[in-house]
């Protein structure tokens, strides 16, 4: 089943890391999280003007909703459902943006597993130089002996000051006596598995070509005075596409 990207305010569109410099530049046809970024805040005229010198067209309106949703194309491609990227934002409530969402279409796994871990070292090192949460997830193959069949493993991954919390506070917990001695050992494990182990993981899985899906959400509070969540996720398989989205906005989403 094609997986889409479900956004606030029901924008239909189609959105690891190693260690590398300090200084992350991304080129013109891989900075989406760059320009993600600095539309949140802008009007939708500045935002419409600032795009078009980045080679994006406006191609839909969706004036009751406030959305609007862009395509840029580094091909001679011209219809709208195969463009290589879509970007999409919403000013609903508020006379700025507050969300954009954006997906670039790749040709090869290569590329898209590329581009996941620029996308993903702009945003740990630029976006968010601290994050109170961090989660990230990595899905692989694992090839069976039947034919078309193929099971899939899941691992998460998790760091930041409010995991942080959680250790110290599942530590006295323990001591407590409210953890038993398998619980708490199974929370420290889980959440001890941080960024540094999904680099590492994930690159293996490059390397042995067995990654299916990768998926990075970042999170500041409003405690924080710059309140902010960011998800990232590759689909080496999303309806037949190769795919690498992008969601960042400036509040926190609070769900009922």
């Amino acid at each position: 089943m094609k997986k889409v990207l479900q956004v606030a305010f029901a924008i239909a569109i189609i959105a690891v890391a190693t260690s590398c410099e300090e200084q992350v530049t991304l080129k013109e046809e891989e900075n989406i999280p760059e320009l993600a970024e600095h539309l949140l805040g802008m009007t939708h005229e500045k935002a419409k003007q600032y795009l078009e010198t980045q080679r994006f067209v406006l191609v839909e309106v969706r004036e009751s909703s406030h959305e609007y949703l862009y395509t840029r194309n580094f091909t001679d491609k011209q219809q709208t459902d195969e463009a290589d990227e879509y970007l999409g934002y919403a000013t609903i409530g508020t006379d700025t943006i507050r969300l954009v969402s954006a997906r670039h279409r790749c040709q090869t796994q290569k590329n898209a597993s590329d581009l996941y871990r620029k996308w993903s070292n702009y945003t740990w090192k630029v976006t968010f130089p601290t994050v109170e949460q961090w989660d990230g997830s990595i899905s692989l193959y694992h090839f069976s002996d039947f034919p078309n069949k193929s099971d899939f493993s899941y691992s998460s991954y998790h760091e930041g000051t409010i995991i942080k919390e959680q250790l110290q506070q599942a530590e006295k917990d323990y001591k407590n006596g409210i953890l038993s001695e398998e619980e708490y050992k199974g929370l420290v494990e889980e959440l001890s598995s941080g960024r540094d182990r999904f680099n590492s993981d994930y690159q293996h899985a490059v390397d042995n070509n067995t990654l299916y899906e990768a998926s990075e959400f970042y999170f500041n509070s409003e405690a924080s005075g710059r309140p902010k969540e960011t998800t990232l996720t590759l689909f080496m398989n999303n309806g037949g596409n190769i795919e690498v989205l992008y969601q960042t906005t400036g509040f926190v989403s609070h769900w009922k």
